[in-house]
């Protein structure tokens, strides 16, 4: 049945089924795109709060012009760029829908979104979180992403808390579904909706000092909270990857993804969910992947120094990931994820062993990229 329907008979003036939160910094190039996909959608029962940052480029103005044209707009601002998690905490506490959905301003959603939404929030009125499929966008290039095998629909009160174990899993390291691994994870709070209620029963907000990796922090005690699951097969979010970027700083602090992977930690030991040993190997993947991920970001030309100066205090630098690494099963790892793993635990391995690896690359670049010579 469709909502659109039922919708009729209910009065705008009356609380709205969707909360649309769309948190906003510097989005102009693609922000009136976004807000006139959602103007358009067939189902009109939602309100859509706009969070805009503290940006300074034209997003205020956009904004405000939709909401002065259009009741469902409206706009909460921020004097100062004060992070996506406080953004988004902000559109949650000024909600009124029985639902939440999160939006970022450079995606972008086919006309029906909204209304398949609001079926499969009807079909289940006391699931606690609903997902769905999405796609990917690479510049064009456009491919359908599937988070999880199959339509799934999880109730605790029959079958206890078992099946939280693999979605656990999932949310750490993306899985190959049907043999082809997702461009974007799981843990993401798009194309998913959230009980209004079950988020305020819990005190379910983002962690404001996490800049990183805080769609798996909030996912994780979501999930832990969660009674009901429901997941749907349907995509009708365009995730843009080009969009990345954009969304994140161009600063790179040295600590944001070790904050976010000890806040994680202190969360499974607590709920001693690192005794499931698919979860211990997600874990471990993670940990590897993302700390890895933090030394190349400061391997760039222009932060090279303070990779430097991190290596040269080593004893701090190995304080605040010893308690991380023991926590990983190395046996878990592949190969390469061992050879990072021994890097990881030897900050004196790792300028010169970057070095080496970005001289290797540089020379097989050069030698693809320089003409075949004849030999007389």
């Amino acid at each position: 049945m469709s909502y659109l329907n039922m919708a009729a008979e209910r009065s705008h003036a009356h609380r709205p089924l969707l909360s649309i939160i769309v948190p906003v910094y510097n989005q102009e190039r693609y922000l009136p795109d976004i807000l006139v996909s959602i103007l358009n959608q067939t189902f009109q029962n939602f309100e859509v709060i706009v969070v805009d940052d503290g940006s300074t480029d034209g997003s205020a103005e956009i904004i405000r012009h939709f909401a002065d044209m259009h009741e469902q707009f409206i706009l909460l601002s921020h004097s100062t760029n004060q992070g996506l998690p406080t953004a988004r905490n902000s559109g949650i506490d000024r909600a009124r829908g029985d639902w939440i959905t999160f939006i970022d301003p450079d995606d972008y959603v086919v006309d029906d979104y909204l209304e398949h939404l609001a079926d499969f929030a009807v079909e289940a009125p006391t699931a606690d979180i609903i997902s769905t499929d999405a796609f990917s966008d690479d510049n064009g290039v456009v491919r359908r992403e599937h988070f999880l095998s199959g339509p799934v629909h999880f109730d605790a009160s029959a079958s206890g808390d078992t099946w939280k174990v693999p979605l656990f899993a999932n949310l750490l390291v993306t899985r190959s579904v049907n043999g082809v691994v997702p461009r974007c994870g799981f843990a993401v709070t798009w194309a998913k909706l959230y009980r209004r209620d079950f988020l305020n029963k819990f005190g379910l907000r983002d962690d404001p000092f996490l800049l990183r990796k805080q769609d798996l922090v909030l996912n994780t005690k979501v999930l832990y909270r969660c009674r009901e699951f429901v997941h749907h097969s349907y995509a009708g979010y365009h995730y843009r990857l080009d969009g990345i970027s954009s969304r994140i700083t161009n600063a790179v602090h040295h600590g944001l993804y070790l904050r976010a992977l000890r806040e994680e930690l202190r969360l499974l030991r607590e709920w001693k969910l690192l005794g499931h040993p698919c979860i211990r190997r997600s874990w471990s993947e993670l940990v590897v992947q993302s700390t890895f991920r933090e030394l190349r970001l400061l391997m760039d030309e222009e932060r090279y120094s303070g990779m430097i100066a991190m290596i040269s205090h080593g004893r701090r630098y190995s304080k605040d990931v010893a308690d991380i690494l023991a926590s990983i099963d190395i046996r878990s790892l592949g190969k390469r994820q061992q050879l990072q793993y021994v890097m990881l635990r030897c900050p004196v391995l790792i300028l010169p062993l970057f070095e080496f690896f970005s001289r290797c690359r540089r020379r097989r670049s050069n030698s693809l990229s320089r003409p075949s010579e004849r030999i007389l």
